[in-house]
Parts: structure tokens; sequence; C-alpha cells
């Protein structure tokens, strides 16, 4: 049986000791959230501008602004997950982020296995960069993936984070829908009707 130690031999020294414990969690927590923050924002920052980034002057007006958004948008986030890792001197970034979740290790796993598949692909080049009209190759899939671990890590176990990134993806999906029902009653705002398949086929 553990010996209890009783309340009158708890000198000043013990009650030292366990307040720096308990200050040196606080800091921990802090810097860890601090850590989470700095990749969170711009992730959730992506979740609405990814979906809304088109451009008229292009050929591939929805496609290609999305994918340099996310591009740019993926690369930075790059930065903010390793820079932090690479320039400690201790652990205590890479415990910040909690790169052993599940759902990390789910979203690597699904990475290497696209990996697989557009090295040993028909047609590896365009697996890799993906076609003119939709760029969905290799690449978007890796931003994706920088971009999921980005917000599995800025969340953590924030449920106000979570509740925030809920909010930006309501709010993405929504202006898309408005500007879509728009289009469908003959009301584009950034571009000439004459452009799209369904303002052709209007029987006058």
């Amino acid at each position: 049986m553990r010996a209890v130690r009783p309340p009158f031999l708890v000198g000043p020294n013990t009650r030292t000791v366990s307040k720096h414990h308990r200050k040196n969690a606080a800091s921990k927590a802090e810097k860890g959230d601090s850590a989470g923050a700095l990749v969170f924002y711009p992730a959730v920052a992506m979740l609405v501008l990814v979906p809304l980034a088109f451009s008229t002057s292009l050929n591939a007006k929805y496609a290609l602004p999305k994918f340099a958004v996310l591009l740019v948008g993926s690369s930075l986030l790059t930065v903010l997950l390793v820079r932090p890792m690479a320039l400690s001197s201790s652990g205590a970034d890479r415990r910040a982020f909690n790169f052993k979740s599940p759902l990390v290790r789910i979203v690597i796993l699904y990475l290497v296995a696209v990996s697989v598949s557009t090295l040993f692909g028909v047609a590896p080049l365009v697996s890799f960069f993906g076609t003119n009209s939709s760029f969905m190759g290799l690449l978007t899939r890796l931003c994706f993936v920088v971009w999921s671990v980005s917000l599995i890590v800025g969340i953590s176990a924030s449920e106000r984070r979570l509740l925030l990134a809920l909010r930006a993806m309501a709010l993405a999906g929504f202006l898309v829908s408005a500007y879509a029902v728009a289009q469908f009653f003959g009301v584009e705002p950034f571009g000439a009707l004459s452009a799209y398949t369904f303002a052709r086929l209007r029987v006058p």
C-alpha cells in the first residue's frame, strides 16, 4: 500500500515544487495553444478563399484560381508547421503539434496510396499535375493533405476552433450556393451569360 504523507509533513519546499510544476504545465499548454493558432487561422481563411476563388479573365476561371490559392496557402502552412520544429533545440515545439492523431495518420496513408497510384499510372506526369481543366493531380492532393493536417493540428481539442471552422465552411457554402442560384435565374454579376451553356440553350 502506498504511503500517504500527512499534511503537517508537507513543507514549503514541496509546495514550491508543486507550484513550479503547475506553472510549467500552464506554460506548455499556452505554448501549444499559440502554436496551434499559428496554423489554424490561415487554414480557416483558406476554407473561405478556396471555394470562392475564380477569375473571369481565365479560360479555366474556376479551377485555376482555386488551385493557385490552394498552392500558395498550403506552402505557407507547410512553413508554419515545419519552421518552429526545425528551429527548436528541444522537443517542446514537436509536442505542441499533435501529429500522432489518428486523423493525421489516415490522411498520410491516403497520400501514400495516391502517390503509389500516380507512380505506376498510365500517365504519371498528368497524374502529378492534373489536367488543364481540373488540376486534380497528386500535387493538388498533397496541398489538401497539408491543409487537412493543419486543420487537425490547429483545432486539436478546442471546441471553439472546431465551431469556427464549421462556420467558415458554412459561410463559403452559402455564398457559393447563392451565386449558383443567381446564375440559374440569369443573374451573372461577374461575367457574360453567353459564356455559359445554359444561357445559349434558353428559349426566347
